[in-house]
């Protein structure tokens, strides 16, 4: 399942942080097209990846998750 909400709140996140793509796929040891891919909503990262980048925004799981949990229920 890919999604676009993670991806939306993804980039919200990177942006409140004032990081650039290169500057978080760095950080978090992936590719910078990876990164596109994840905010675009045509890739879903995985749980290690996801708790990076939770890590390195300083945002919650749940914060990441909030859309994506509301229309799946």
């Amino acid at each position: 399942m890919h999604d676009s909400y993670l991806g939306q709140r993804l980039k919200v996140a990177r942006y409140d942080k004032g990081f650039t793509g290169e500057q978080l796929s760095e950080l978090c040891y992936i590719s910078e097209a990876y990164l596109r891919q994840i905010e675009s909503g045509r890739k879903t990262p995985s749980l290690p990846v996801f708790i990076s980048l939770c890590k390195v925004l300083e945002v919650s799981p749940t914060f990441l998750l909030a859309d994506s949990i509301d229309k799946n229920e």
